[in-house]
């Protein structure tokens, strides 16, 4: 099975092609782990952000002034806004907003 390389319809298989393999496996997994560790730190890091309740709503505010909203989190993803979204819409808005990252979480 794992003898000399034969092609066999072009294609060397073989020792080769199976380290091939292997070393795409083990460098897609290396690339998972740190995938995954950057977003459990982004999730510890918003754990840190105060958290504020806008129409009923659970809310982790960011200090900054720029327009952001996203749910972030992998199973329980976090409702997160920044205080210049807050700042610049006015209440329609920011509850069309709100609603709008709060459907994610079903879809």
């Amino acid at each position: 099975m794992y003898g000399p390389s034969r092609p066999n319809a072009g294609v060397i298989t073989g020792w080769p092609s199976a380290l091939l393999a292997w070393g795409f496996c083990g460098w897609t997994a290396l690339l998972g782990l740190i995938l995954a560790a950057q977003g459990w730190r982004y999730v510890q890091k918003i754990n840190d952000y105060p958290q504020i309740k806008i129409k009923g709503k659970s809310v982790s505010l960011l200090d900054d002034p720029i327009l952001f909203s996203d749910q972030i989190g992998f199973w329980h993803p976090k409702l997160v806004v920044s205080k210049g979204l807050l700042e610049r819409l006015n209440s329609e808005q920011l509850y069309a907003v709100l609603t709008h990252e709060q459907a994610y979480c079903y879809s």
